[in-house]
């Protein structure tokens, strides 16, 4: 039976989670967008655009790993009302990030052809996305920034703020799009040179609209340079600590992402595209799973950081059974609306199209599959900072188990596509298993800032530092 405080539970998990829902959503649709524009043209450039995208999956992964291990911080800050403290990890996270973000902006403008030639051998397809990376490289900078300062709303519980924005960008992207992949009013036709083009605009405009916002409205996330001057004994080392097992986590788990890529890119460039057609569709159903995932980890890091823990543990399974159901949802949705979906992409052929309809159902059950580890991994797990687990658990899942999998499927047993798409979802029953353990035993709840002391924090908007 429900208890008070389970009903307040789960109405400010809808209240965080569904501004959050809405922003991954946005931020998916953006490469779904480009993916259904570019499927009008060729298989190549779909092909190109789904490599360059996958490459762009690893970066923003280890980005979000930085603003992540800064999100733990500052939900667990709020919680216990500590003004000082959550300014000051505000301006490290953001710091930080962009310190990572820019020799990954090397890598990719720089060596573009490299990074795609490693997911196919295909001349057209490396070129085509050569084209797509080394324009979009400086985004990372962009994602940088946006990722720290939407981990500081999420943690005020303002996470509407960025997804207002993230709004407004998708629909400049997708107008950009139009006029610049086609040509239209006077523009040359530019393919997928002009998604690149869009994607990059539309995402400092993005940037632009939320740091001059956030600032107007002095909100606790504007911080200030001096913010990072004086900064107390083991700050950044505790930082540090956090964010380091999240990226690697987060570089393990989507560089075998891009595996699979490499191995779908190896079995032919149909099977590419079709992967390529499938990843859009599934970030975006995946995107409400993250969303409570990472509503979960605000909400169970305030409790962690005020130290009123009594309904901690009974709430991590609440969030962990509203998230399964929430994905049962999503799949239904996603069934009744595959042939309008699977349609929409009119430049591949009627085999490709074919094998698209037969994997689309085994993509719905996998989401229902992925919800458990995503948000007990995600939500509960890394709220209590418990990240080196995480790590271990995640790269023995894929790298030892799921990966290895999929290859025998795929080159040793030659099995058809079917099998070998299906075969992804191995590791995630792996992680089933391990993350109830975890949680079940209760190690990971712990209150990580209980050594500190800062002034209150009375209200949302608040005097930058």
């Amino acid at each position: 039976m429900f208890k008070a405080g389970d009903r307040h539970f789960i109405k400010a998990l809808l209240v965080i989670s569904l501004p959050l829902t809405l922003q991954s959503i946005m931020f998916s649709s953006k490469g779904l967008a480009d993916v259904l524009m570019l499927g009008q043209l060729s298989e190549a450039s779909l092909a190109g655009i789904g490599v360059a995208t996958r490459a762009f999956f690893i970066a923003t992964f280890v980005l979000y790993a930085v603003a992540s291990g800064g999100g733990v911080l500052l939900a667990q800050y709020w919680g216990k009302q500590d003004h000082s403290g959550f300014t000051r990890t505000m301006a490290l996270t953001t710091w930080a990030s962009l310190l990572v973000a820019m020799p990954l902006f090397g890598v990719f403008y720089y060596f573009p052809e490299w990074v795609v030639s490693l997911a196919s051998s295909a001349p057209e397809v490396i070129e085509q996305g050569a084209i797509y990376l080394k324009i979009t490289a400086a985004q990372l900078i962009v994602i940088g920034v946006v990722s720290s300062f939407a981990a500081g709303l999420r943690s005020i519980h303002k996470a509407n703020i960025s997804t207002t924005f993230s709004v407004l960008g998708l629909l400049l992207n997708i107008g950009l799009n139009y006029v610049l992949i086609f040509g239209h009013f006077g523009v040359e036709a530019m393919g997928i040179e002009g998604a690149a083009w869009a994607t990059l605009l539309s995402a400092f405009f993005e940037l632009l609209c939320l740091i001059a916002y956030t600032y107007w409205r002095r909100y606790a996330v504007a911080f200030s340079l001096t913010a990072l001057k004086n900064l107390p004994q083991g700050e950044v080392s505790r930082l540090m600590r956090l964010s380091v097992p999240i990226a690697l986590n987060m570089m393990a788990y989507a560089g075998g992402l891009f595996t699979y890529s490499i191995i779908f890119g190896r079995m032919s460039t149909e099977a590419l595209a079709i992967f390529t057609l499938m990843s859009p569709i599934e970030s975006i159903a995946i995107s409400l799973l993250i969303s409570n995932a990472s509503a979960t980890a605000v909400l169970l890091g305030n409790e962690l950081g005020s130290g009123k823990t009594e309904n901690t543990y009974r709430h991590s399974w609440l969030a962990v059974t509203f998230s399964a159901a929430c994905a049962v949802v999503t799949a239904a949705i996603m069934l009744a609306s595959a042939d309008l979906v699977i349609g929409s992409f009119e430049g591949l052929s009627a085999a490709t199209i074919s094998v698209a309809h037969q994997l689309y159902p085994i993509l719905a059950i996998g989401i229902i599959i992925r919800s458990l580890p995503i948000t007990m991994i995600i939500g509960v797990l890394r709220s209590g900072g418990d990240n080196t687990f995480c790590l271990y658990q995640d790269v023995i899942a894929q790298w030892v188990i799921g990966i290895p999998t999929v290859l025998m499927l795929a080159f040793y047993f030659e099995a058809s596509l079917l099998w070998v798409f299906a075969a992804i979802f191995v590791e995630e029953i792996v992680k089933i298993m391990g993350s109830v353990y975890r949680i079940s035993s209760r190690l990971w709840m712990r209150n990580l800032i209980s050594d500190e002391s800062g002034t209150n924090i009375s209200t949302t908007t608040v005097e930058a530092a």
